[in-house]
């Protein structure tokens, strides 16, 4: 009798904790807002926030399966469209420059990211301020505007995973917390493919095993575009994203087999870039292909660092 009346929290504690290492080094979703935005809601797009992509209209339903009715409408439109019907009706998705902030020691940090970001229509009013609030259902940072088909394809996949097993999470009331990196994923990596774009890269190919042991394949950055946009169990690409967990600017290893982040490594000198909105969609697709800073050396240290730190964690929980 005991154990039956046991088994339902024991499910709902394993649900929970197996949502934990979704949507790594992001907030993660609050399950009200989490279940509002799996209704049957019209998505309103801020379209004038993804300039840097020509054809909007034409991918981003390719890619995005939250919801089918889906409205590209401008702030402004977006603003009327809320007041004069039921806001809770619809989810607004933006996608602008804006601040990240934290309180260290009493003071104020700030951080100039792009943010994508999800709101319920109901709690959408404050979309457009400067500093990033927490009305949001889901955020991810970029440091620089979206360009191609395989951030759209990441995001999207992303959103919808983390948003579909949060829905599943009993509601505790407590505000959206920051969840690192399952160290059981990152340790996962050791077995897995790290696809490294050649463009990316600034280490000569035969070198790479020295400093990152574990397996992996330089590809072109056309060959990768496609396999990104596949998906490829087994395998995972780096990219330049904002860790809000480590507030900055790290680079994360994506698994290709779910759109998750396996790995959060440091990278070294790395500065966002707000101000360009003119990339090539096709070759400069990724936040690591349109800055500066490419995978050296010291980024490969960081990357298998992380592995080692993961097996330590490993061992201590035996």
């Amino acid at each position: 009798m005991i154990m039956k009346l046991l088994l339902p929290i024991i499910g709902a504690l394993a649900l929970s904790l197996s949502t934990t290492s979704l949507f790594a080094q992001f907030y993660q979703p609050e399950p009200n807002k989490a279940r509002a935005a799996m209704e049957d809601r019209v998505l309103l797009v801020e379209a004038e926030d993804f300039e840097c992509i020509a054809n909007l209209e034409e991918v981003f339903p390719k890619y995005w399966k939250l919801h089918e009715k889906i409205w590209f409408k401008s702030a402004s439109e977006i603003s009327e469209i809320l007041r004069v019907n039921e806001p809770n009706k619809f989810m607004v998705l933006t996608a602008d420059d804006r601040e990240e902030v934290k309180v260290s020691q009493k003071k104020y940090q700030y951080a100039q990211v792009f943010a994508f970001v999800l709101y319920p229509g109901e709690r959408a009013n404050r979309r457009n301020d400067n500093v990033v609030e927490r009305d949001f259902v889901a955020k991810i940072s970029f440091p620089s505007c979206i360009t191609g088909e395989p951030e759209l394809k990441f995001l999207s996949e992303s959103f919808q995973k983390v948003i579909e097993e949060r829905a599943k999470v009993e509601d505790t009331g407590k505000k959206m917390k920051r969840v690192k990196v399952d160290y059981t994923r990152t340790l996962k990596v050791k077995e897995q493919k790290l696809l490294i774009p050649k463009e990316g890269l600034s280490v000569p190919e035969d070198q790479i095993a020295t400093y990152y042991p574990y397996p992996y394949e330089v590809v072109p950055a056309a060959e990768l575009y496609d396999r990104i946009l596949k998906g490829e169990a087994g395998s995972l690409y780096p990219d330049i994203l904002w860790s809000d967990s480590r507030f900055r600017w790290s680079i994360m290893l994506i698994d290709l087999g779910d759109y998750q982040v396996s790995m959060d490594a440091r990278i070294q000198g790395y500065k966002e870039n707000m101000l360009k909105k003119n990339y090539d969609p096709k070759t400069e697709y990724l936040a690591l292909l349109r800055g500066k800073i490419k995978i050296d050396i010291t980024t490969l240290k960081y990357l298998a660092k992380e592995v080692v730190k993961a097996e330590q964690k490993a061992a201590s929980a035996r």
